[in-house]
């Protein structure tokens, strides 16, 4: 009687599972951990801190109005309160209407990005505390004292809010499931001062360590992030501190904002690489998981896990492995052609992973501008939850 051979995993499916369940599985437990241990020390008194309100807009006549009596009524004192709207090359009158609403103008002539528009923001600012907050992004009542009173520790240098979804389908639903979880790691990173990058819709910096964004970065709140976190400042996380963004119109739309955004992240990750270096500690081991692994491997990763699966598919295993993936990607076009809020999450992953690789390509060929493109909106009235900036 002949026994068997045992079939050996194939290594060129293990390895890429492996790294797919700590990504997503074991490193949100490991900060979760790390954060609970490290024990949130209650914020302190910021003082009499003074605050400037910076917020870049390109032809965002329809919103600015209603965005700066949003800032204006968030609840901080007027009178340590200061709002600069950056105009950067509108041809609207965006512009006039900032100026009638009562805040600062300051207006760049030609469209030169929303990094520069932030740097001549700063520079205006009288503000101890620089609070940057998208056009298109409505504050929760209280955000701005919530991300300021993170700065009584005079070690931080960024602290950052977080992007509340609105939409509906599997797109909106889609966005939420998203910053759901990213929300919880986000929280337990600014818990250990290694958030390695704020969100856009608002965060603040300290204006007495702020640089100047180099020419060419593309995602502002990345770099600067990362930039602190490099010079030895902490980068927290405001609690409730929220901006409420629409989503993009449309899955295209929407795809295309996703592959500006990865290749900002691409482009910042190899810009901080030596953030992996181990003598860094907790920063490394963010780092190095958060962003080199889940933002730039994993998807450069999963047409390999597919495409291994399906040459080892006579594996038992395998072939689970396999089912999974195109029940996945199935479910994710299914998603994507009917917009089915049931079919968000693997419309998400695989969007979100899809438009990493899309990134890395633009980056690879110089074809991602720094400039924006405003997307019309069938909400653009005053009021709405905003109009969106996305690359061309």
């Amino acid at each position: 009687m002949v026994s068997g051979r045992k079939q050996r995993f194939p290594r060129s499916v293990a390895v890429p599972l492996g790294l797919l369940a700590y990504t997503y599985g074991v490193f949100p437990l490991i900060v979760g951990g790390l954060a609970r241990r490290h024990r949130r020390s209650p914020v302190g008194d910021p003082g009499e801190l003074t605050v400037s309100v910076v917020i870049p807009a390109c032809n965002e006549a329809a919103h600015i109005a209603d965005k700066i009596e949003n800032t204006r009524t968030n609840g901080f004192p007027a009178e340590r309160m200061q709002i600069i709207v950056v105009d950067d090359g509108s041809i609207d009158s965006t512009a006039a209407l900032a100026k009638a609403a009562g805040a600062q103008v300051v207006r760049l002539r030609r469209r030169s990005g929303k990094c520069s528009a932030i740097n001549a923001g700063v520079e205006a600012a009288a503000g101890a505390i620089v609070v940057l907050t998208d056009a298109n992004g409505y504050l929760n009542r209280g955000a701005i004292g919530r991300v300021v009173e993170q700065f009584s520790d005079e070690s931080v240098a960024v602290v950052s809010g977080a992007k509340d979804p609105v939409g509906s389908g599997a797109h909106g639903v889609g966005e939420r499931l998203y910053w759901r979880f990213e929300g919880a790691i986000r929280h337990h990173l600014g818990d250990l001062g290694c958030l390695d990058g704020a969100d856009g819709a608002i965060y603040a910096v300290r204006r007495s360590t702020f640089r100047p964004i180099p020419a060419g970065v593309l995602n502002d709140d990345y770099y600067l992030a990362l930039a602190a976190l490099d010079a030895g400042f902490l980068v927290k996380h405001a609690p409730g501190a929220t901006a409420t963004e629409e989503v993009s119109p449309t899955v295209a739309q929407e795809f295309r904002r996703r592959m500006r955004i990865s290749a900002g992240i691409w482009q910042g990750s190899f810009m901080f690489l030596h953030l992996a270096d181990p003598r860094r500690g907790i920063l490394a081991l963010v780092f190095a998981s958060h962003r080199l692994l889940r933002s730039l491997l994993i998807p450069c990763l999963l047409p390999v896990l597919l495409l291994a699966s399906v040459r080892h598919r006579r594996h038992p295993f395998v072939r689970f492995v396999v089912g999974g993936q195109l029940a996945i990607y199935g479910a994710a076009g299914a998603g994507a052609v009917t917009g089915r809020a049931a079919l968000a999450a693997p419309r998400q992953f695989s969007m979100l992973n899809a438009a990493s690789i899309g990134g890395a390509w633009r980056m690879a060929l110089g074809r991602q501008r720094v400039t924006w493109e405003r997307i019309p909106r069938a909400a653009d009235e005053p009021r709405a939850a905003g109009s969106v900036l996305t690359a061309a």
